[in-house]
């Protein structure tokens, strides 16, 4: 079984526990406080990709929101990359640039790359476009998606699209 390596980058609070939690075991915990943690977490799914078994293994930064606290190793042979912002924060997209950098810095061979804006099903509060998301993406070499990990809207369509 091809085995499929995603690394979720991006700040604190933008979702990205509630992202994985809601592609991997269907759930949303609405209480879902910030992940505090020193290690990042794996989470493992089986999806069908193309008549094929692929396994995404999804690694969350579990509260490490800044770049250099994170090792080296642990963009190592990533295949994609899912930069999460949240579309109610400006704040949150303007830093995607310097989680992305950081990763080209880093890495050899650049993954695929996918910039999710999530929060959808807040979207009469967003303070980012669509159309801002999209130039970012295009800037970057990067495909775009925007999800909300509350209510699952494009979140299983954002993953599978990333490892297709």
């Amino acid at each position: 079984m091809k085995i499929f390596k995603i690394i979720l980058v991006g700040d604190s609070g933008v979702g990205k526990s509630s992202f994985i939690n809601r592609f991997c075991h269907h759930n949303f915990d609405q209480f879902q406080r910030v992940t505090i943690g020193n290690y990042p977490g794996l989470h493992n799914k089986p999806v069908i990709i193309d008549d094929k078994v692929v396994m995404l293994e999804i690694w969350d930064t579990v509260g490490q929101e800044r770049f250099d606290s994170l090792p080296r190793s642990y963009f190592r042979r990533a295949d994609g990359i899912i930069a999460l912002f949240d579309i109610t924060s400006k704040d949150s997209f303007e830093n995607i640039p310097t989680w992305l950098s950081h990763i080209e810095d880093w890495v050899e061979n650049p993954p695929l790359l996918i910039m999710v804006g999530n929060k959808l099903d807040i979207s009469d509060q967003r303070k980012v476009s669509i159309e801002d998301g999209f130039q970012m993406a295009f800037d970057h070499n990067a495909m775009y998606a925007e999800t909300s990990a509350r209510t699952g809207e494009h979140v299983f369509e954002t993953c599978h699209q990333l490892a297709r």
